[in-house]
């Protein structure tokens, strides 16, 4: 009975060892490598002005393509005279947040310091028609900020004279988290 018992264990063993040898020999592991290249979309990428909210002795308005607003003033001729105007500026992306930069001079003319001084802030609305100036802002997707320009007459002329300015400030995309 002990050899019976001692061969029928022998014999399991035998047959799990076997078997263990035969699915090894009967497997293969498979492996995937990947490599992902991202690209951004810059497509998505739509930072514009989207309304001028407010305009004192300016004519402000956008153009076609959303990215320039054209300031004109005719209205200045004493001294301490400023022309105003508040833009609204919109994030439009879907996929990226937008950091704002500060403004400042593309071109001028030696006029700048003669006749006039300009400014160019980030603003946001306290109560009706008052403003608090704030940093350059990061904008979320589909929000928007308000730029505030002010061009102020310093000296008064003896004669007209006309003083052309670009002001730009770039918007950066930044990954939504």
């Amino acid at each position: 009975m002990k050899k019976r018992r001692f061969a029928i264990v022998a014999f399991l063993l035998c047959a799990c060892i076997c078997l263990g040898v035969g699915y090894a020999a009967l497997t293969d592991t498979l492996t995937i490598n990947g490599d992902i290249t991202v690209k951004p979309h810059n497509a998505d990428f739509v930072v514009e002005f989207t309304e001028v909210k407010s305009s004192d002795k300016t004519t402000t308005a956008i153009q076609t393509d959303k990215t320039v607003a054209n300031f004109s003033s005719t209205q200045l001729s004493a001294a301490g005279d400023t022309a105003t105007a508040i833009l609204e500026v919109q994030n439009k992306s879907t996929g990226y947040k937008a950091q704002m930069a500060d403004f400042g001079y593309a071109t001028s003319t030696p006029l700048t310091e003669t006749y006039f001084t300009y400014k160019v802030e980030y603003v946001e609305e306290t109560g009706v028609g008052v403003y608090s100036v704030i940093a350059a802002p990061l904008l979320g997707v589909n929000e928007t900020c308000l730029v505030r320009v002010t061009v102020t007459l310093v000296t008064q002329p003896v004669e007209e004279i006309a003083y052309k300015f670009t002001l730009t400030a770039t918007a950066t995309a930044v990954t939504v988290a």
